[in-house]
């Protein structure tokens, strides 16, 4: 039996691309061909937009792409469940 949980994380994964590529975006991940960075789209979010804002902003987006983008967040925070590592010396780590 297949989970739902898998399949949502199978069809994040199909939208974001070029993860690694040095010629696309820094070798960041991003959205589909759109060169738009995962960490752009999730600082959106987190500033408070809506998802419709977002859209309607950005209207090369689709509600799929801030979707996918959420769940590929997601998959990242359950990779390494006891935190985030260190960003530019700091440790998120308790």
């Amino acid at each position: 039996m297949i989970r739902v949980e898998n399949l949502a994380a199978s069809a994040a994964c199909l939208l974001i691309s070029s993860i690694g590529d040095p010629d696309i975006c820094h070798g960041k991940p991003c959205i589909r061909h759109l060169r738009w960075p995962v960490e752009v789209v999730i600082d959106l979010v987190s500033s408070g937009m809506t998802m419709e804002e977002i859209l309607i902003d950005h209207p090369e987006l689709e509600r799929e792409d801030i979707i996918a983008c959420l769940q590929y967040a997601r998959i990242l925070v359950e990779v390494d469940p006891g935190g985030f590592g260190e960003f530019n010396g700091f440790s998120f780590r308790h």
